[in-house]
């Protein structure tokens, strides 16, 4: 086998593991992109500094907008992104309990 065909063979090989990676079961559609998480995580960091300009810390409860599981997941995975970028720093005193949230400054 020359080297012209083993880099044949290779190249075919790497084409079938990509289609197989991108395909898709029969029936199945992936679901259109319906919230952009970049902006939601920048209106959360305007409320969340809007609501401390007055005081130091606030919790998470003050900070969703109602008890579903929705909107504490659409609020939460943004406090966890800005969390990583050092904009807000979160702190909680036990596990499964309300938390603390402060602006990093």
């Amino acid at each position: 086998m020359s080297a012209l065909e083993k880099a044949m063979a290779v190249n075919q090989r790497r084409i079938k593991k990509v289609e197989e990676r991108n395909w898709i079961p029969t029936g199945l559609e992936v679901p259109e992109k319906t919230i952009d998480i970049s902006d939601l995580i920048e209106k959360i960091y305007k409320r969340v500094v809007n609501l401390l300009l007055e005081k130091d810390k606030m919790k998470f409860s003050e900070l969703i907008p109602s008890e579903s599981r929705k909107d504490k997941l659409m609020t939460f995975v943004p406090l966890l992104y800005l969390a990583t970028q050092s904009k807000v720093n979160l702190s909680q005193d036990k596990a499964f309990a309300d938390f603390d949230i402060k602006i990093m400054r």
